[in-house]
């Protein structure tokens, strides 16, 4: 019951590579526009889930040049590469 990213009768063998590269995926995002800031904090919280290559997740972006107390904005794929995203790179 969880989508399959690859083709069941054509592998192309993308996916051992990319998750044995270490490399964290998270999308669909939307509702980017509503982004004001030029450098947000973007926070994931995934479900602890064991034996899996995906899980839900709850994430939320920090919009700090709000002058009040911090803005919250849930979001979850569209112009990710139009916002202006600091990344971070996990171990």
């Amino acid at each position: 019951d969880i989508p399959r990213w690859e083709n069941p009768e054509k592998h192309q063998g993308f996916f051992p590579d990319f998750f044995g590269a270490g490399i964290l995926l998270a999308s669909p995002f939307v509702h980017l526009e509503k982004i004001t800031s030029l450098s947000p904090r973007l926070t994931i919280l995934p479900l602890n889930v064991e034996n899996t290559c995906c899980a839900p997740v709850r994430a939320f972006v920090w919009d700090q040049e709000v002058k009040t107390k911090s803005r919250v904005t849930i979001f979850t794929e569209e112009k990710l590469k139009n916002a202006k995203i600091n990344s971070q790179k996990y171990p």
